[in-house]
């Protein structure tokens, strides 16, 4: 019985966790569909591509899409060029790629990874890759209580922050290109106890509640991360 409970539990959180990455991604594939479905061809960078599950997702997606991924593990950069997807390796404030070359730009996950002022080296160099038009497609999580359990997380970042950056005079740096937000979603997880590492029945209850999540969207958390698309004017 216990074996058979663990293994339920085991399936609950593999098919959770694949829920939850498809969840994030759907506003980003309707923003690229209703965009660019019928184009010839736009080009997009996947900055911070990581293994290349969304590269992948991507080029199967998109057959009109040039794809450039930039990641500065090179070990998972490997990965992606092994795959025939065009790869830069190094660090994004250092890449040579040439300015306004982008449509699109989706950095998922990489802004929380930055404390201030690299972070504002950052914005501003995406938004240099942009072409006018373009949009900036940034995930990132919000505060949460497992927010510092990833060692390189620095702090989180809200939408409301990066448009501050771009649009507010008085502050230390004002972001040099003209960016506006123009939809924003919010991701919610399975709500979860918190420190439950060494209670077996803590561990249990809470694959409960991820088994109801992906049954009926409930319980579940309050907004622990976002996608926002931005777009350079």
């Amino acid at each position: 019985m216990v074996n058979l409970l663990k293994k339920i539990i085991q399936s609950a959180e593999v098919r959770y966790a694949e829920k939850i990455a498809l969840q994030e991604d759907a506003p980003v594939l309707a923003l690229l569909g209703k965009q660019y479905q019928n184009m010839q061809v736009f080009s997009l960078l996947e900055a911070g591509s990581g293994r290349g599950r969304f590269a992948d997702l991507l080029k199967k997606e998109f057959p009109n899409m040039r794809l450039t991924c930039l990641e500065i593990n090179e070990d998972l950069a490997r990965q992606t060029m092994e795959r025939g997807i065009e790869t830069a390796t190094g660090d994004i404030l250092e890449a040579n790629l040439p300015l306004a070359s982008f449509d699109v730009i989706h950095a998922s996950h990489i802004i929380e990874h930055f404390s201030y002022p690299a972070i504002a080296r950052l914005l501003d160099k995406l938004a240099s890759l942009l072409k006018p038009g373009g949009f900036l497609i940034i995930r990132s999580p919000l505060w949460h209580p497992g927010f510092y359990g990833d060692i390189d997380h620095v702090r989180p970042y809200p939408p409301g922050t990066i448009l501050h950056y771009f649009n507010e005079t008085q502050q230390q740096h004002k972001g040099q290109a003209n960016i506006v937000e123009i939809s924003r979603w919010y991701r919610r997880h399975a709500w979860q106890m918190q420190n439950t590492e060494k209670s077996q029945f803590g561990k249990v209850l809470n694959g409960l509640f991820k088994g109801l999540w992906l049954l009926f969207r409930f319980p579940r958390s309050s907004p622990n991360g976002y996608v926002s698309v931005f777009q350079k004017n």
